[in-house]
């Protein structure tokens, strides 16, 4: 046992090719942070690593995040990330930025630390309209969509559903049918209910005839209920 004797480095190769999407399945989330713990010294957060590879170290404190985060600890979540995130411009890799800014933006919101959360997803949208990774436009533009509409800022909430829809629209990309057209649907029925709120009941006619559309072109029965309803 690697972690026994104090040879970090061969634990963290060892873990490192777990499979971690099977471990995720089968609820041992619990068995990845532990793992993860043990390589992580007791000073940490102020820089401490037990590994000797900074990149490998920040491997861990981002999974341990995750971990975290899944696990229901938010708080502990953000500690990690923004430890991984501190990293990064020490390792060079601008593309690690992406995933780091999208856990805290989940995290923050989970801990109803909205601003904070908006802060993070607006950092992750422009470091992927940089970084030209059209799933991480789309997917902010969502998430900062749900946010403002949770905030009950409908119109700043319309605002980034609209380019959400203009952007996968326009893209090529399609890397999740059957998440993208949930999305899609969701934004459709806010988008609906925010221009109700406003006021405008016949833009909210029109996005709500769109999400029953789309509702029964894909054999979502429960939604279309939904829509159905909605159109009374």
């Amino acid at each position: 046992d690697a972690c026994a004797i104090g040879d970090w480095d061969t634990a963290s190769e060892v873990i490192r090719y777990a499979d971690w999407h099977y471990l995720k399945e089968i609820g041992e989330l619990q068995l990845i942070l532990e793992l993860h713990e043990q390589l992580l010294p007791s000073n940490w957060r102020s820089g401490g690593r037990k590994v000797s590879d900074l990149y490998r170290h920040w491997q861990i404190l981002h999974n341990s995040g995750g971990a975290c985060y899944y696990l229901g600890d938010f708080a502990a979540a953000v500690e990690l990330y923004e430890t991984a995130l501190a990293l990064i411009p020490q390792l060079d890799r601008p593309d690690l930025e992406l995933t780091v800014l999208y856990g805290l933006g989940l995290a923050n919101q989970a801990l109803g630390q909205d601003q904070t959360a908006i802060k993070y997803f607006q950092q992750y949208l422009m470091r992927a309209i940089e970084q030209q990774d059209e799933q991480a436009q789309t997917t902010a533009l969502c998430n900062l969509g749900n946010i403002y509409y949770a905030l009950r800022q409908y119109r700043t909430a319309i605002s980034y559903y609209q380019k959400f829809l203009s952007a996968i629209t326009q893209s090529d990309f399609v890397p999740n049918v059957l998440g993208r057209l949930v999305s899609e649907i969701n934004i459709l029925g806010n988008l609906g209910s925010a221009y109700y709120k406003l006021g405008d009941y016949q833009a909210a006619i029109n996005y709500q005839q769109r999400y029953l559309e789309i509702a029964k072109d894909s054999g979502h029965r429960e939604r279309e209920a939904i829509a159905l309803i909605s159109l009374g």
